[in-house]
């Protein structure tokens, strides 16, 4: 049985993963004239590739959520946290232009990312990370 911590990320995962979805569905012609932008090349590409590039991520993430929420794998847990991070840092120079022109969609992606990354730090609390090391949990300080 998944202790808490572990419920409560896959639900909490799995909605950002679906709010990410969607807004990849949403903002999907502004996230080609953005890849054209950075690489002229890239307007060669169908729509299909890129949306089978946009599938791909998220197929990952399915994925990574499986191999830890119901596989109990620790490294998938670290690969999670790993690609969030760096997901995060190439956010970053963005992060200027979403304030000085602050909208829905932009809102909408940060609580995404904000979601993601609450559901990893449930990965980070004493009956998760029993769960995943499958080793007795420990009593004392937990960062949930």
């Amino acid at each position: 049985m998944q202790p808490p911590s572990i419920i409560r990320f896959s639900r909490i995962f799995l909605a950002a993963l679906a709010l990410a979805a969607a807004l990849s569905v949403l903002t999907f012609p502004s996230l080609k004239a953005s890849l054209i932008r950075q690489d002229p090349a890239a307007a060669s590409l169908s729509d299909g590739v890129l949306a089978l590039a946009v599938a791909l991520g998220l197929g990952v993430m399915v994925v990574l959520w499986y191999l830890i929420a119901r596989r109990g794998s620790n490294l998938a847990k670290w690969v999670l946290v790993a690609v969030t991070v760096v997901s995060i840092l190439l956010q970053l120079p963005k992060l200027g232009a979403v304030m000085a022109n602050p909208g829905l969609m932009s809102g909408l992606s940060l609580l995404a990312i904000a979601a993601q990354v609450y559901a990893i730090v449930m990965l980070f609390r004493a009956d998760a990370r029993a769960w995943l090391g499958r080793e007795r949990p420990v009593d004392g300080f937990d960062i949930g």
